[in-house]
């Protein structure tokens, strides 16, 4: 009967996380992932042959994260869109780690901010913009293009301690434009 596995890729990668989120992506690597899980470098590389594979896999969960935790609307705001920009800045400044691991690393998989705007989850919330416009998904695309440039820099700035997270002062920008 062959050894019990004791350290699984869904631990290794779990661990690869929280390094990320504690000390960004360039952290991470088979020593390290070791030991956060207190063992030899064997079961790292046996399931992640590389670092950048193991990174690549970390950015993937980040991403998900990422769009969980800014789609979380609770339509106390008057249109989702808003509660979603303030979500994604707010992220910023929470998970700073982890936004600057999928947007200031080179790692993210968009190849441009229009490239993202096509995903499939953005649907969604595309879709709804435009019911809430009472527009095409189109324009719903542009507007929330417009308003992607100034709140990503908001976020970015927020992730570099430029500026302190405020929702109050994030919806205030954004409804003025």
């Amino acid at each position: 009967m062959p050894p019990k596995v004791k350290i699984t890729k869904e631990m290794i990668l779990k661990a690869a996380f929280e390094i990320t989120r504690r000390e960004g992506i360039s952290a991470v690597g088979a020593r390290t992932v070791a030991r956060e899980l207190n063992c030899s470098t064997q079961p790292v590389l046996y399931n992640f042959p590389t670092a950048e594979s193991l990174r690549r896999a970390v950015i993937e969960r980040a991403d998900d994260y990422h769009m969980k935790y800014i789609m979380e609307t609770r339509n106390r705001l008057e249109m989702p869109v808003l509660e979603i920009a303030s979500n994604y800045v707010r992220f910023a400044s929470e998970e700073r780690n982890l936004f600057k691991c999928l947007f200031e690393s080179g790692h993210f998989s968009a190849q441009t901010i229009r490239d993202m705007i096509e995903y499939d989850a953005m649907k969604p919330m595309l879709e709804s913009l435009a019911e809430t416009l009472r527009a095409d998904v189109q324009y719903a695309k542009e507007y929330f293009f417009a308003r992607y440039l100034m709140v990503h820099g908001m976020a970015c700035l927020v992730a570099d301690r430029s500026m302190v997270y405020s929702e109050e002062y994030v919806l205030q920008l954004i409804r003025e434009i």
